[in-house]
Formats: structure tokens, C-alpha cells, sequence
């Protein structure tokens, strides 16, 4: 890696001479009036990570092994316990590119303690999906079905693969990206925004959030995170039974789940931007912020317009907190304009109608491109969807706030819309 301390001829000798000089300090970051030194850079450290391959494949290093080697992919295992969220590996990327990242592999490791996987996802690639997995663990995949082609429910493919095909209204689909990885001592919760595709892993650019959940030496109590992520499996017609095994109690998140139909009252709490409004209702904002911001990127974006849900519903309840105060955040749609659009690999993910976008009551003032701070990155379409909200005051030296990762788009049908039943 190569550190900010200290001047650009030092950085460039350093990146030359060692490959991992300070292991805290793994990502190249440079001023902007460096552009001739950053190639330099970019070029000795590429060649010495190279060097440092060659010299693995003549010391036999496990092929599987050597891209883990370089990336410092250690780093996502330490990290299972929900206390951030990670970037997928672009396939061909330089190996900087891909530094503190992960891919749908190295979820499922310790591979030789894994025993059972559930998974759900709008999209799978069968193939590529079973592939993944050794060949002895038995795998469920929750899945989008066409009502014109297929039927509901259970459906048994071989000893060891089974298909589910979740309860769907006319309008509704099966959108949820949730993996449940279910290893001797512990489970892993995964929900990402990933379909289970080659292409959405290696390809496009995506977001993960995972913790690991020891089993319970006695039966816990519930927790808002087990108890939605019990009603969610229950929602899908399968039995939640087996989660009771699992600890919960410190869990890192909260569960926002949409599912499709028409709730009433404090069920209606449960779901959609509702269950959000009433997660952030528990958390302290400052009350005299400097600067307040809302950031929302995403693939898709619907008929913001439609009653004014966009500022009437959705903002209202991404806004709420404990604290009470008169100031409305500033918010931010961050998607990729029509020309960078265009010029990037994978743009068929991007949905945005251009009859919602000209309506006269569009959010258009709210939007910003979105490109990414790694210029590898920048060709890459994100079918990630990241919202958080980042408040400044006098008194921190650090923003607070609090951050959302997974597959809801934005729009009415991702979130959910109050009716005039409630």
C-alpha cells in the first residue's frame, strides 16, 4: 500500500520496493495535482503485485489462493459482525481495484465447516449458483417465477437442490436478496444486492452486508431482527424452526422487508418505508445540525411523482429520528446521467422511464451523477442500492448517522405507499 504521510517520490519508491509496506494502509489515495505520479504509481505497484504472484506460483501456492493472497481478503472475515458492508470483485479488475472487497465465494468459507444454504434472489443462474457450492451441501434458492410458465411452491430438483416459488399478488415479484449460509457453530445472515448471476457478482457493481450468529446454548429471546427475519421466511412459505438454534441478541442491523399485499394498522408497521420511519424513530440526530444530507443511489427509480410519494411518504419517513427538529435534510439522488450511462458495461439494469423523469412534479432538482472514486470503477454500472443519511454539528468531529444496503429500488412498489385505509 501505499500511505498519504509523506511526499509522492516516497510513495513511488515505497510502492516499488515492497508490496505491503504498511498492511493499515492498503488503498492508494492521491491528490488530484498528482495524475503523473499516480500512474507511476499505479504501474510500480501493479508490477511488484505481479512479482509477488510469479513468486507464490513457484513456491506452489494454490492457484484458488493467490488472487485471496493479494487482495488481503482476510480482511472480510474479520469483519462478520455487521459492522460494515463491502463492494463486489469485478472480475479483470487490477488487483487495487478490488482491495477490502469480496464475492459470492468467500461467503461461503470456511467451505469445510458449511453444511446447508438458503438463498433467495429475483434472478439465478442455476449453473453458475450450484458451482459455487461443494458438491455435498444441500441448497434451497427462493426465486421470481412467470405465473404464465410455472406454479407455487416446494419443488424437489434432485437430492440435493430445491426450488421455491414464493406467493405472488398480480403485481407483486420476489425481490428480496437474502442468503442464509448455515455453517456448524454459527449462521450467516447475507443480504446484498446481487442476484444470484455470474454477471451480477463479477460484473456490475454491487453491495454486501453479512453477519455471523453463533448457535445458542440456550433458547434466546427474540430480537426485531430474528423476529423479521422469522416473518419473512414464513412469507415464503417456509418454516423459520431451524433459526431457533441461533443467538440474535447481537445483531448489528435491523430487517426492512417489503412484501407484496395490502396491511393494515401496526402490521403495516412492518414493511416497506413504515418499518424503516419506525427503526429511525429510535435514533438520536442532532438537534442544530451544520449540514444535513440524505444520499440514495440505486438502479431503478419509478413514479416518484405519483401523489407526491416521493417527499409526502419516502422522505418523511427516511427523515424521521428521535429528535425533533424543524429541519428537513437535504436529499440526494445519485444515479448516473444518460451519457455515462451509455458508456458503461451492463447499463441494462438502469430503469428509468422518460415520462416519470419529464413530469412536471419530478424530483429532477434531487438528482446528482454518481461516479465512483476508484477510476477502475467508473465504467462499472452499480445495481447497488446504498441510502444513508450523514448529519454534521458543532459538537462531533464525525457525522451522525445511519446507513441502509440491499435491493429496494426507488419507487412506490419497492417501499410500499400508504392507501386511504392506511
Amino acid at each position: 500500500g501505499v500511505s498519504m504521510d509523506e511526499p509522492v517520490h516516497k510513495r513511488v519508491r515505497r510502492a516499488k520496493e515492497n508490496i505491503n509496506p504498511n498492511p493499515e494502509k492498503e488503498i492508494i489515495t492521491l491528490d488530484d495535482d498528482d495524475d503523473i505520479e499516480m500512474k507511476r504509481v499505479l504501474e510500480s505497484y501493479a508490477n511488484a503485485r505481479r512479482k509477488k504472484k510469479k513468486e507464490w506460483k513457484e513456491e506452489k501456492v494454490n492457484e484458488s489462493d493467490l488472487d485471496n493472497r493479494l487482495t488481503d481478503d482476510k480482511y472480510w472475515y474479520r469483519s462478520n459482525q455487521g459492522e460494515t458492508f463491502f463492494l463486489n470483485r469485478i472480475e479483470g479488475m487490477p488487483q487495487e481495484a478490488n482491495q477490502n472487497c469480496i464475492s459470492f465465494g468467500n461467503l461461503l468459507e470456511p467451505r469445510d465447516r458449511l453444511e446447508r444454504a438458503l438463498c433467495s434472489a429475483f434472478c439465478i443462474d442455476v449453473r453458475w449458483f450450484i458451482g459455487q457450492f461443494p458438491k455435498h451441501i444441500p441448497i434451497t434458492a427462493i426465486r421470481h417465477w412467470d405465473k404464465k410458465n410455472d406454479k407455487e411452491g416446494h419443488f424437489v430438483i434432485n437430492d440435493r437442490f430445491t426450488v421455491v416459488h414464493p406467493p405472488l399478488l398480480p403485481f407483486g415479484s420476489m425481490h428480496a436478496k437474502l442468503c442464509l449460509l448455515l455453517f456448524d457453530t454459527f449462521i450467516r445472515v447475507v443480504i446484498t444486492s446481487a442476484n444470484l448471476t455470474r454477471e451480477d457478482w463479477n460484473q456490475l457493481g454491487q453491495v454486501t452486508w453479512y453477519q455471523d450468529f453463533p448457535k445458542a446454548e440456550y433458547q434466546s429471546m427474540p430480537n426485531s431482527f430474528s423476529t423479521s427475519l422469522k416473518d419473512f421466511l414464513k412469507r415464503v412459505k417456509l418454516n423459520p424452526k431451524f433459526l431457533d438454534a441461533y443467538d440474535f441478541s447481537n445483531a448489528n442491523a435491523e430487517i426492512i422487508s417489503s412484501i407484496p399485499g395490502s396491511f393494515d394498522g401496526e402490521e403495516s408497521l412492518n414493511y416497506g418505508h413504515l418499518k424503516m420511519r419506525q427503526c429511525l424513530e429510535r435514533f438520536k440526530m442532532p438537534s442544530h445540525p451544520i449540514k444535513d444530507d440524505i444520499y440514495y443511489q440505486m438502479s431503478s427509480i419509478g413514479a416518484l411523482q405519483t401523489r407526491d410519494w416521493y417527499r409526502n411518504e419516502f422522505l418523511a419517513s427516511m427523515m424521521s429520528s428521535s429528535s425533533k427538529s424543524d429541519r428537513s435534510a437535504d436529499a440526494h439522488i445519485l444515479y448516473p446521467t444518460l451519457q455515462r450511462a451509455e458508456g458503461s458495461n451492463g447499463a441494462g439494469v438502469l430503469f428509468l422511464e422518460k415520462k416519470n423523469y419529464e413530469h412536471k412534479d419530478f424530483p429532477r432538482d434531487h438528482f446528482s451523477d454518481v461516479v465512483p472514486i476508484n477510476p477502475h470503477r467508473i465504467a462499472i454500472t452499480m445495481h447497488s442500492k446504498i441510502l444513508c443519511r450523514s448529519v454534521w454539528d458543532s459538537q462531533h468531529q464525525y457525522p451522525t448517522g445511519w446507513c441502509y444496503i440491499g435491493s429496494h429500488n426507488l419507487s412506490p412498489s419497492a417501499w410500499g405507499k400508504i392507501t386511504q385505509k392506511g
